[in-house]
């Protein structure tokens, strides 16, 4: 695809891959129940006109580890809430950051729910 130019803002880029990605994006229930559909594309490649972007090349790096993020929280706050209840959450954190230098505690005393965390101890499961 091609970036529009200055004209949309400087950000006009990053929000073109993001977009992209967004629709790349395999809901985490479909990659598990069918690993031969895991990806809509292999690569994904921009072009733009490096007269319009002075840092043209680190829109692709910055937008690859924010997408990550964003991966994340579909694939927690995707479709099934039964899929992603809690303790599936604490799970797959801990295995998505599992030998990494990310250190995750899992807090599972209500009793710390309810005095530090009042609004999810009001909707916990």
């Amino acid at each position: 695809f091609e970036m529009p130019d200055s004209q949309f803002g400087p950000t006009s880029s990053l929000v073109c891959i993001l977009g992209a990605y967004e629709a790349l994006y395999v809901p985490l229930e479909i990659r598990e129940a069918c690993p031969d559909k895991k990806m809509k594309a292999e690569t994904l490649g921009s072009a733009y006109a490096a007269k319009f972007h002075s840092n043209a090349d680190m829109v692709p790096k910055f937008a690859a580890p924010l997408e990550a993020g964003r991966a994340v929280a579909r694939d927690i706050g995707g479709s099934d809430p039964e899929r992603m209840a809690a303790p599936r959450v604490a799970d797959y954190v801990s295995a998505l950051f599992k030998g990494t230098c990310v250190k995750v505690e899992i807090e599972k005393s209500m009793d710390v729910f309810e005095k530090e965390y009042p609004c999810f101890a009001a909707v916990n499961r």
